[in-house]
């Protein structure tokens, strides 16, 4: 039937009959997917068509079965593996508590045998004697025992403590002898301490004492009393008009040097500003013309003058070195210009 309804949908894709026969073929062959689309496009050819829409909902109700029954499968899967894992810790963990009960019962075994053996040689001891004496239970000859085992380590105990008395007041008095003859090294040498810790301030980097006994850097100039006689008063005084002597006398003779450049080391100065605007101006200014018949030209002069200057860019700076001035500049220019004849322009 799968196939018949594909030939009918070969000739007719939109028979909603074919479609349906056809997804009912897929549902039966297991080919949900493959079903659900072809009543999926049969539902939007005729949205009424309640047999489509009943089997739609009949397949999607089933899938959903399926997909629960898979995750259900899935969780029982996983829980079992959990159980399992849970299972085998704990099936260990009593397997190791076994084992450690048996080895311990088996320790105890050994030693209940090692005391009775040891009562065993009490025993024939005893009976040894020249006088022998009476024999004794295993119970009263292990409680005696007990009693002399505790004795034992009782006594043992307290020697050790006598030990560690004995070695903490040794330690302890050659500790306060080696303090007491460093407390007499130290009397010795505090003077010397007290001298070394005064040339070490007087020596520290980077500082000095100055005469009213103040710390400050090297960099601290103090000026002696022949340097401030040398010098003289120079608290700051008000100027009174006319007291003062020509200013212009102090003016070095060289403006291009500043007044801090005493030496006359190289300076330079940026004029970029002034010689831009400057040379703008003497462009736009500039005329050039030429006398008839010069230079083998027509018997009609040329006159030649820049229209406008495009773009003017550069730097312009002057450099005084001991005295001598050094112009410096580089500039780049595009100029529009005209030349004109009698009764005609050429741009």
């Amino acid at each position: 039937s799968r196939d018949v309804a594909t030939n009918a949908l070969d000739i007719d894709k939109s028979n909603v009959k074919a479609l349906y026969r056809r997804a009912a073929a897929h549902r039966k062959l297991g080919d949900v997917d493959k079903a659900r689309n072809d009543l999926k496009e049969a539902l939007k050819i005729e949205p009424n068509n309640r047999d489509v829409k009943r089997e739609l909902i009949s397949l999607k109700a089933e899938l959903d079965a399926f997909k629960k029954k898979e995750r259900d499968s899935f969780g029982k899967a996983f829980k079992n593996a959990s159980i399992r894992g849970l299972y085998n810790d704990k099936e260990e963990a009593t397997e190791k508590k076994k084992k450690k009960q048996a080895q311990k019962k088996k320790d105890d075994e050994a030693a209940l045998q090692k005391r009775k053996t040891k009562w065993e040689d009490e025993c024939v001891h005893r009976m040894s004697l020249d006088e022998p004496l009476p024999a004794i239970s295993y119970e009263d000859w292990d409680t005696a025992e007990k009693k002399r085992e505790e004795e034992r380590e009782t006594e043992r105990k307290k020697v050790k403590k006598a030990q560690d008395d004995q070695r903490r007041l040794e330690k302890e008095r050659l500790r306060k002898e080696a303090k007491r003859d460093s407390d007499n090294d130290n009397d010795d040498d505090d003077s010397d301490e007290e001298i070394m810790k005064e040339l070490q301030k007087q020596n520290l980097r980077g500082y000095k004492k100055t005469s009213d006994g103040k710390t400050t850097s090297y960099f601290n100039h103090e000026q002696t009393a022949e340097g401030k006689a040398l010098i003289g008063d120079i608290t700051p005084k008000r100027l009174e008009s006319g007291s003062g002597g020509d200013c212009n006398s102090t003016v070095r003779s060289s403006a291009a040097e500043s007044a801090w450049n005493t030496a006359g080391t190289w300076e330079e100065r940026d004029t970029t500003e002034w010689c831009t605007e400057a040379l703008r101006k003497r462009l736009l200014s500039t005329k050039v013309t030429t006398s008839p018949g010069a230079d083998g030209a027509a018997s009609v002069g040329y006159t030649g003058s820049i229209k406008e200057v495009k773009d003017l860019s550069g730097d312009a700076s002057f450099a005084t070195a001991s005295g001598k001035k050094k112009y410096i500049f580089d500039f780049h220019t595009e100029l529009s210009f005209q030349i004109s004849v009698p009764d005609a322009d050429f741009g």
